[in-house]
């Protein structure tokens, strides 16, 4: 792919380039016979290796950033996180319901083609509310957002109920194909984690903190209490702006390993598959 972007963009702007000069040369008055020297000349030959030097560097840089996440490349760059630091964030566990029963009926290969699609069609929903993927951890995606782009709007919510409304709109066409209705389930929670770069031979960038783990024992508590979409309390109480959502107070639990009470709010969409 690096290869073939760059070599179609140096032949588009060398065309572009060729036609320009062309153009420029009749308007002028001058015969084609005049032209041929100018284009096959060392000053184009300069042209189009600058150009393939310049795209070549741009297609890596972009290929990368792919590769490794949105914004992820920058920070390394930047050094963002080459020190430890303590920041406060928000999580999103989502998992796939029933995804044990679905491999097994899928086989492993065809399962995981069905992950890959699931997961393309996250990405819309992750740039339109600014979330970041963090992991990939099997058939879950952990998302994350900085305090301030998650509470605005309700973006850490509004991803859920936009990634809902698309299977539900979608989800024909995946029984069609894998005989499966894929669905899924999210818990969400917010506190402070310990951010840094990590590793020699493989870096990344890692969240380290206790509100990971109650996140991830959240997400648990979906199948014991039949919901799709459960937020703790003290994020609920951060989300002042409730834009529409209908909350319901599920239980007050102390989460497995855990020795403080957690509250649990159910969160679901009043009109379900409408524009948020």
């Amino acid at each position: 792919m690096f290869i073939f972007k760059t070599l179609l963009y140096t032949a588009v702007i060398y065309a572009v380039t060729v036609t320009a000069t062309t153009l420029i040369g009749f308007y002028e008055g001058r015969q084609l016979s005049e032209l041929q020297p100018y284009l096959a000349s060392p000053a184009q030959l300069i042209l189009v290796v600058y150009t393939l030097l310049i795209y070549s560097f741009l297609v890596f840089f972009l290929q990368i950033n792919h590769l490794l996440g949105e914004g992820v490349l920058w920070k390394f760059i930047r050094g963002k996180y080459h020190k430890p630091r303590e920041e406060e964030r928000i999580f999103m566990f989502l998992d796939m319901k029933s995804s044990t029963t679905i491999a097994e009926h899928l086989g492993h290969v065809r399962f995981y083609t069905l992950l890959n699609e699931l997961f393309h069609e996250i990405s819309q929903p992750v740039i339109q509310t600014k979330a970041e993927i963090y992991q990939y951890v099997g058939d879950e995606v952990v998302l994350t957002w900085e305090m301030e782009d998650g509470l605005k709007n309700s973006n850490c919510l509004k991803i859920f109920f936009m990634f809902q409304e698309i299977l539900h709109r979608n989800g024909e066409n995946y029984f069609k194909k894998f005989g499966v209705t894929p669905a899924f389930k999210a818990g969400l929670h917010f506190g402070k984690v310990v951010s840094a770069q990590i590793g020699d031979l493989k870096r990344e960038i890692v969240y380290n903190g206790d509100v990971l783990n109650t996140t991830a024992r959240i997400q648990n508590e979906c199948n014991k209490y039949q919901r799709d979409c459960l937020v703790s309390g003290t994020l609920m109480n951060k989300l002042k702006q409730m834009n529409g959502f209908l909350w319901e107070k599920i239980d007050t639990v102390t989460l497995r390993g855990k020795e403080s009470e957690v509250e649990l709010f159910s969160v679901s969409n009043p009109k379900p598959f409408a524009a948020l």
